[in-house]
């Protein structure tokens, strides 16, 4: 994507999951977010909140800030009723470490989650998601992203694994 697109697209990519999370909705969803910024020595365990708004919000601003460009950021979304720190050790939690995002994204706790990273790679801007819901939701999710895909013209397909 040119960069000259840059804003636009990161904004459809907000309302992209913005529209995943709304799709795998639950009363007592509670947005988490899991990162590392160059130089940190712990990662960032934050609690985004309950809110779609607070997803795309931070979302957003996660996508726009240039520290965490080619960085891995994990997102998990747990009950109001499951503390992030039973989930995730904010000392040892590596999003990028050995075995990660893998072992985070399928934690027994999250209801579903995602990894994303951004990088501008010569004049585009490359993004990846990976997202992990039930099996009894991922038709849905699949639908979802298709229709970004195909409104988007790239041709690519999301991959289901099973």
């Amino acid at each position: 994507m040119p960069i000259s697109k840059e804003a636009g697209v990161r904004r459809r990519f907000t309302e992209t999951v913005v529209c995943v999370a709304d799709a795998l909705r639950r009363p007592d969803d509670v947005y988490n977010v899991i990162y590392n910024r160059p130089g940190d020595t712990e990662p960032m365990v934050l609690p985004v909140g309950p809110q779609l708004q607070e997803l795309g919000e931070r979302c957003f601003l996660v996508l726009s800030q240039s520290a965490l460009s080619a960085r891995t950021v994990v997102w998990l979304t747990l009950g109001r009723d499951i503390p992030l720190v039973h989930v995730v050790d904010p000392m040892t939690c590596d999003p990028e470490g050995a075995g990660e995002p893998e072992t985070l994204l399928a934690s027994a706790e999250a209801r579903w989650s995602m990894a994303t990273e951004w990088a501008r790679v010569g004049p585009s801007l490359v993004i990846r998601l990976i997202v992990v819901v039930p099996n009894e939701s991922a038709d849905r999710v699949t639908a979802i992203l298709e229709g970004v895909e195909n409104s988007s013209g790239s041709g690519r397909r999301p991959r289901r694994r099973g």
